[in-house]
């Protein structure tokens, strides 16, 4: 028969045996739960994005019908854009015939200057020419000096 220290010892590694099974047990329970809550989770995030694929098929759809929108202003504007750059050329365009008309008009305008000066020039020499000949007039048979009127001015 076992002594009592043998049996001691057989019940103390049979007690650290079912120590060792109950940790690994406790080990498995925690591992259990772990998987559990994540394939919850996943779950959750499956039906979660089935859910936000029909969402994403309604965006998708929104999203086409504005982008047409802005398409479609971007046409216009674009349409705008071009008759306002030929609008600009013409008034370029215009603007350079404009100027070199007037180039022309103060060059014109420049010369007829030059003529109305020279003109008053002859019209002063031959008013003082006349005004010279009319006293030469005035004075000459008489030999009296009498007022010649404007000539003298």
């Amino acid at each position: 028969m076992p002594t009592l220290s043998e049996k001691l010892k057989s019940l103390e590694r049979r007690e650290n045996e079912l120590k060792q099974q109950k940790k690994e047990l406790l080990q498995q329970k925690n591992k259990r739960k772990q998987l559990e809550s994540k394939i919850s989770m996943k779950s959750e995030r499956l039906r979660q994005m089935e859910q936000e694929a029909i969402n994403l098929e309604e965006e998708s759809e929104k999203a086409n019908v504005k982008i047409k929108i802005i398409n479609t202003q971007k046409v216009k504007l674009v349409t705008e854009f071009v008759q306002l750059i030929k609008t600009a050329d013409t008034a370029l365009q215009l603007g350079l015939t404009l100027q070199d008309e007037m180039q022309l008009l103060q060059k014109e305008c420049s010369e007829l200057k030059n003529k109305t000066t020279y003109l008053g020039d002859i019209s002063r020499c031959t008013n003082l020419k006349f005004c010279g000949l009319e006293e030469q007039i005035l004075t000459a048979p008489s030999e009296e000096k009498t007022s010649a009127g404007d000539c003298h001015n």
